[in-house]
């Protein structure tokens, strides 16, 4: 109906992920307008390490990882001949990472998590986006912590603009449910 309307994209979390890699992959070549990606994780790394601090495992991680692996269980017979994994074996996991590396590399042909959380990675590619990108985080994200090692290589593309809130986690964003504004 609308053929010539501008095409934008949002992404949140690790779709956010997806977005921002699907743009840096695409470069000059991407068809979007602009994008914008909410509470995006920079790097797999420093998320999968915020996850397992005492708390956050036991709150978020433990969480994910019980979603993962009954996805997983109600999916079982798509995988139980799959001689690049061991079902059992993944749903003894405790924590996303070790879910990570006993399924996720195994089935898309990683040598480890590293390699893996590396390749996924926005903070390696920030250089590579070539449209207009919006990213809002919270620094209290546990999700998607953001250390300020990012934020010159961020500063050096004209394309992207972070928009940094002191509070609002995982998607929330409601500095004005504090009680004390």
């Amino acid at each position: 109906k609308y053929p010539d309307a501008p095409l934008m994209a949002v992404g949140c979390s690790m779709g956010g992920m997806i977005l921002f890699n699907y743009v840096a992959r695409t470069g000059e070549k991407c068809p979007l307008t602009a994008a914008m990606v909410i509470s995006m994780p920079w790097d797999g790394n420093d998320s999968a390490v915020s996850l397992e601090q005492p708390l956050n495992r036991l709150i978020f991680n433990k969480t994910m990882v019980d979603g993962l692996k009954k996805d997983l269980r109600f999916n079982r017979e798509l995988f139980d001949n799959d001689e690049r994994v061991d079902v059992d074996y993944v749903l003894q996991s405790s924590t996303v990472r070790e879910l990570d590396d006993r399924f996720t590399i195994k089935m898309f042909g990683f040598e480890s998590v590293n390699q893996y959380y590396t390749a996924a990675s926005p903070c390696h590619k920030i250089h590579r986006v070539k449209i207009p990108l919006l990213s809002l985080n919270s620094v209290d994200d546990v999700f998607a912590p953001f250390y300020n090692r990012h934020i010159a290589a961020i500063k050096k593309n004209p394309n992207i603009a972070l928009v940094l809130t002191s509070h609002g986690g995982h998607v929330s964003f409601g500095d004005w449910l504090s009680p004390t504004r």
